[in-house]
């Protein structure tokens, strides 16, 4: 472990040294000022941090990407209402954006105001709804206890796009959680039938052979796995 920590801090350190190098050189490139905001942020040295924030904000406020990563370093401080305020900025520059539209809704999903996110999903019209945005409300739902909800959300997302593995796993995740075992088999089966190299879809399938007491068999599958 400190082996690892070593490595990690000086990592750290020569990222640090080319981010100097890069604003000696230039002291208003963007993207190194934004680096070492992040990096001080991750280091707890909050000053640093919010100065560089607030100079890159002030010079480009049009700049999605500073204002989401913004949003994550409020967010990791306990500041919930500057971090939407930064994610709901991002979103505005970048209206059409599904990665931003994304990101403010899985903060409200994590700060546990389903409520909003569930409001902001079933705004957006029918017609233009992604399986994406059903997965989101299929969080939502479950992150506020409306089990029924949930499942018809991820079904929905599976509608719009059967190839897509992550309605698949949240479904399989919501079975198994709600004890409706025979269900979540029965998905991860299906899953592995559209994706046979996806890893995930295996693990699935091990962990409902290990649940059923076929060890055994689960062992088998993870030889499979390990050797295809």
């Amino acid at each position: 472990l400190s082996d690892r920590g070593d490595r990690a801090r000086g990592g750290d350190e020569e990222a640090r040294q080319e981010i100097r190098k890069a604003l000696d050189t230039k002291p208003d490139y963007a993207p190194a000022l934004l680096l070492k905001a992040t990096i001080d942020g991750a280091d707890k040295n909050n000053k640093n941090a919010e100065e560089a924030f607030a100079r890159l904000a002030k010079d480009q406020p049009q700049n999605a990407s500073i204002h989401r990563q913004m949003g994550l370093y409020y967010e990791s401080r306990g500041k919930a209402a500057d971090a939407e305020k930064s994610f709901v900025r991002a979103l505005e520059l970048q209206p059409d954006s599904q990665l931003r539209f994304t990101e403010l809704m899985l903060f409200y999903i994590r700060q546990k105001q389903t409520g909003r996110a569930i409001e902001k999903i079933n705004a957006v019209r029918d017609d233009k709804k992604q399986a994406s945005h059903y997965e989101l409300l299929g969080l939502a739902y479950a992150e506020s206890g409306k089990m029924q909800d949930a499942e018809t959300a991820y079904k929905k997302a599976l509608e719009k796009d059967p190839t897509r593995s992550n309605a698949d796993i949240f479904l399989f995740a919501q079975y198994m959680k709600s004890g409706r075992k025979e269900d979540g088999s029965k998905v991860v089966d299906d899953f592995i039938k559209k994706n046979p190299q996806n890893a995930s879809a295996y693990g699935g399938k091990g962990f409902v052979l290990q649940d059923q007491g076929k060890l055994e068999e689960a062992r088998e599958l993870c030889r499979f796995v390990i050797h295809a």
